[in-house]
């Protein structure tokens, strides 16, 4: 809850006074949120076009984090997201992305380290992949 534009206090489930016209109440959703992650095209290291998209679940652990500190925690993650496929595909063989939970667990790790600061927890990372016609995997 802010009032008079100053953030004052968390509102917990119950009962809660907040005085008008001076007050201004945020809600926010505290649940897992999936956040999909459009494909993309990806050029491997062996140049090899994959396409690749990510379906992200993330949960907000501090509210005043997540609202303060940045401006749209979902879109910032998902851009986030496309960045670092690319930067981590694109060095790696075809032969090297078939192991997608590994792939998995390692973008987990560096999104909870990057996320960490806005309040928000990333609890699972899903990718998908779709191979060129012709390849073996």
């Amino acid at each position: 809850m802010e009032q008079m534009g100053k953030f004052k206090r968390v509102l917990g489930p119950g009962l809660n006074l907040v005085p008008p016209l001076i007050s201004r109440v945020i809600k926010m959703d505290l649940r897992t949120i999936p956040l999909d992650v459009p494909d993309q095209e990806i050029v491997t290291k062996d140049k090899q076009r994959v396409r690749v998209g990510a379906v992200i679940h993330v949960r907000v652990v501090d509210p005043i984090k997540a609202y303060y500190e940045i401006e749209d925690y979902r879109r910032a993650i998902i851009y986030m997201v496309q960045t670092l496929l690319r930067a981590l595909l694109g060095g790696m063989d075809l032969d090297e992305i078939s192991s997608r939970a590994r792939i998995n667990n390692h973008l987990r790790d560096i999104l909870n380290e990057a996320v960490d600061r806005w309040g928000i927890r990333v609890e699972t990372v899903e990718t998908r992949m779709a191979f060129p016609f012709g390849a073996d995997k």
